[in-house]
């Protein structure tokens, strides 16, 4: 028989005496954490603060849940241990802490579903903690110790509800329907509403379609034209600025709305047990000083009672306390009575307002080690290798204003070609060409040209391919050999937009959302991704050694002068330096000017635009949560102009092949019962 290891008998001693204190301050100091790291959660962009974050989210449960287990099994056999009365009543308090800080109730949406999971664990934590206290205290004691306990429950009771109503199966189905669009949480009537007031209303009125969008039923197309882009999009239209500022409000509506207790303390019901649980605590702090000689304790224990009630107390007004400054439903309360709202609040950042870039030589000249590959292939499903790009290659862009209002721009013209186009069906190659075609009017070149300019570019580098991965691939290669181009002669000085660097910027955010950074993004458009990337990987390293990927310059020359001889065997490379050629040479053709990195731009607009339509809009909604993403704020804006229909291609919606009667075929949208976005289907 093998020797059972014991335990010494010094160390046994210490941890009866210390380690239920040691894991109650714990389980207190995760609790105080999470409730300051939570308000920095919507502008994280950082990997490690959100890994940090998640961690200490799990933790905060099991410490919670293990020192209620070990009060239950204690038994005091040293004099220096805590006495089980004392133990019985600082067990209700780790209920209080398993009801969570009020600003996270949940991590991702994930988390939401396992509301049932949350109501047992309260039903049998519940059970153990009155076990506990009915063995441990005596009948003069035992009122205190359920002071304590009904706060607990209160606490945790909120974060299930909140959990419930969460979960995508019963999201906002106790909202009320207080307008035409529906699922307003609670009831808003604007009176008056002036200056800023007006953007915050024109959020709260969008945000039931919002929720439409996510979980269904998806607002109808006339609703859409008669009651919500008319809200998002009035008349007289509406600034760039401002339709940023909606987008933010919604999304930081939605987020509070999927992430913390909103749902619950913002009702009555909920107001009324809040202030009922707090009002137990301060009871139970006071009756506590009463009689604490009662329970014949020491130093240590009476310091950490007092920690614990204190501390409760301290948090629950810590909460209301962030919860005023940074909640904007506590804004809309404040619109309905002030009509006014100041303007820092309205301006106040509620995402991180910054593009990730990850560029195609960047990432070959701090690859992913082939080991690391191996084991991530095998083990990992690619964790790894995304992790490793992440810390390794990417880079990050603040978001500028002069960005959003070229997007605004674009967003804007193509809600009006479409308005003034119904019999046209969205991104049509006639559509494409009308929008590009505003590029080049006004500039010294024949009217005919113009057109034949618009329609080459597309026919020749947009249309020709079949899939999106290849159109991706080519232009964001394409767009870096413009950009290293040493004899760049296209940028004017005089320009206003800096069409240059925002083609840039979009290029390297659309290669970071599909290099598998955020997979989950682009995957459902991205299906031969793969395929598509390793053979121009692999192009590239035939004619480009690894060591002067670090040059881009220097690497595109390579690539330009490499393709001269080997042009045949590299059709990827081939069409990205094609593209970069031809808009070089119809740029000197036209006497010099620069729109050809306005036109490039456009291009990368509307692939975004295409990009952001066909994610899930389960994915977007989990953004918010994560730190914000730019594709996210585009979606939305799309959706809210009607302009967020789902087709199962790129080509379906471009190409249009023309009917009998000679007009352009419509795109078939996608039957809910099929499968979506796969490449190569009829």
């Amino acid at each position: 028989m093998a020797p059972v290891l014991s335990i010494p008998e010094n160390v046994q001693k210490l941890w009866d005496t210390w380690s239920i204190r040691v894991f109650i301050i714990i389980s207190f100091s995760v609790q105080a954490l999470l409730l300051w790291l939570a308000t920095f959660r919507q502008r994280i962009r950082s990997w490690w603060r959100k890994l940090f974050i998640w961690g200490l989210y799990l933790f905060a449960d099991w410490v919670a849940v293990s020192t209620i287990g070990f009060i239950v099994q204690h038994k005091s056999s040293t004099m220096d241990g805590p006495p089980s009365d004392i133990l019985a009543f600082w067990a209700p308090f780790l209920l209080l802490h398993l009801g969570g800080p009020d600003n996270i109730t949940s991590y991702s949406l994930e988390d939401n579903k396992l509301w049932q999971r949350h109501l047992l664990t309260l039903v049998l934590q519940f059970g153990f903690t009155i076990c506990a206290i009915l063995t441990s205290l005596s009948r003069h004691e035992l009122w205190l110790a359920t002071l304590v306990l009904f706060a607990g429950v209160v606490k945790y009771v909120e974060r299930n509800v909140a959990l419930r109503y969460a979960s995508l199966d019963h999201f906002g189905e106790k909202w009320e329907a207080t307008n035409a669009t529906d699922g307003i949480p609670i009831p808003v009537q604007f009176k008056g509403v002036k200056n800023n007031g007006g953007i915050l209303k024109t959020a709260v009125l969008l945000l039931g379609s919002l929720k439409g969008i996510i979980i269904g039923p998806a607002p109808k197309k006339e609703e859409l034209e008669e009651k919500i882009t008319p809200i998002f999009y009035p008349c007289q239209g509406r600034s760039s600025r401002d339709a940023l500022q909606i987008i933010e409000i919604e999304l930081s509506l939605l987020y509070e709305l999927l992430h913390t207790k909103v749902p619950v303390i913002a009702s009555a019901i909920g107001f009324i047990f809040r202030i009922a649980s707090f009002s137990c605590i301060v009871v139970a702090l006071l009756s506590f000083s009463l009689v604490k000689k009662h329970y014949q304790l020491g130093l240590v224990d009476i310091l950490l009672t007092y920690v614990l009630l204190i501390g409760a107390l301290a948090l629950d007004v810590l909460s209301i306390i962030l919860f005023i400054k940074s909640s904007d439903w506590i804004a809309i309360a404040r619109l309905q009575d002030q009509h006014v709202l100041p303007k820092a609040f309205i301006n106040r950042r509620r995402w991180r307002k910054e593009v990730s870039q990850l560029n195609f030589f960047t990432y070959h000249v701090k690859d992913c080690p082939v080991w690391l590959k191996n084991l991530d292939e095998y083990f990992m499903g690619s964790l790894l290798e995304s992790i490793y790009t992440n810390f390794r290659c990417l880079s990050y862009q603040n978001f500028r204003d002069a960005l959003w209002q070229f997007i605004w721009k674009e967003l804007s013209d193509k809600y009006e070609w479409h308005m003034e186009n119904k019999q046209e069906d969205w991104l049509s190659k006639k559509e494409f060409i009308d929008l590009f075609w505003k590029v080049i009017k006004g500039k010294p070149a024949e009217e005919c040209c113009k057109r034949k300019l618009a329609e080459e570019l597309i026919d020749k580098f947009i249309y020709k391919f079949d899939n999106f991965s290849r159109t991706l691939l080519v232009w964001h290669v394409g767009t870096e050999l413009c950009f290293q181009d040493v004899n760049d002669q296209w940028r004017h000085e005089s320009e206003e937009t800096d069409y240059r660097s925002i083609c840039k910027l979009l290029s390297d955010y659309m290669f970071y959302l599909a290099v598998g950074v955020q997979p989950s993004m682009m995957a459902d458009v991205l299906d031969d991704w793969k395929e598509e990337f390793t053979k121009i990987c692999k192009e590239t390293r035939s004619l480009v050694p690894c060591s002067f990927f670090s040059n881009k310059k220097t690497a595109c020359k390579m690539i330009f002068f490499g393709l001269k001889k080997e042009k045949e065997d590299k059709p990827g490379l081939s069409d990205a330096v094609d593209l970069a050629c031809w808009l070089k040479n119809e740029n000197e053709k036209q006497g010099g000017y620069d729109y050809s990195w306005e036109l490039m731009s456009k291009v990368w607009v509307h692939l975004m635009f295409f990009a952001a339509v066909t994610c899930s809009s389960y994915v977007h909604a989990q953004q918010p949560s994560q730190g914000g993403e730019l594709l996210t704020y585009v979606w939305l804006s799309l959706n809210h102009l009607g302009l967020g229909m789902k087709y199962k291609t790129l080509k379906e919606m471009l190409e249009h092949p023309p009917t009998r009667a000679g007009r352009p075929a419509a795109p078939r949208p996608v039957d809910e019962d099929e499968d979506e976005h796969t490449y190569g289907e009829g």
